[in-house]
């Protein structure tokens, strides 16, 4: 018995063989067929199925990355938006109704610069170092923000994080 066996395929096929051939690195037509085969096999690709297009397979992907990018900008960026112009906005509110301006400021380094000539006596209320005007500052922008501006609550965690680092300040 022959260990080879003879394929017939039609002329048209032995061109475009012959041209495959002569674009590969292989020497001989039965190197190609066998090649081919170890491709099928390898890969699990069957010839008989049909060839899918490139860019309907791009357009695909496509539209599961942009159908991701949408679903992540509803569910993790709009919300985290919102808080951050919460955020903003209260504490935009705060600056221009409650905050001490320039001319507190100034009122209490002058007070501050005549308890250190000693002609005036020390007032609880006027704190004597800028931490505890910030701790202060903090505390009362705490108190006066208002919940609920938006549908969307201010992150508790984020305000707790800045609480402790006032109340950290010596």
């Amino acid at each position: 018995m022959s260990k080879y066996k003879s394929i017939r395929i039609g002329e048209n096929y032995k061109e475009i063989l012959s041209k495959l051939l002569a674009v590969s690195d292989l020497k001989t037509e039965k190197d190609y067929i066998e090649s081919a085969l170890n491709y099928f096999t390898e890969t699990g690709l069957d010839p008989l199925d049909k060839i899918q297009s490139i860019s309907g397979e791009v357009k695909k992907m496509k539209d599961t990355v942009i159908s991701f990018i949408r679903t992540h900008e509803k569910t993790k960026l709009l919300p985290m938006l919102n808080q951050v112009d919460e955020v903003t906005n209260t504490f935009v509110e705060y600056l221009r109704k409650s905050a001490p301006i320039k001319n507190d400021l100034q009122l209490i380094l002058d007070r501050l610069d005549k308890l250190d000539k000693g002609n005036i006596e020390i007032k609880k209320d006027i704190p004597t170092n800028n931490n505890t005007q910030a701790k202060l500052l903090f505390e009362k922008f705490i108190s006066e923000m208002q919940p609920g501006i938006t549908n969307y609550k201010i992150d508790k965690k984020l305000v707790k994080h800045y609480q402790n680092q006032f109340n950290s300040l010596g």
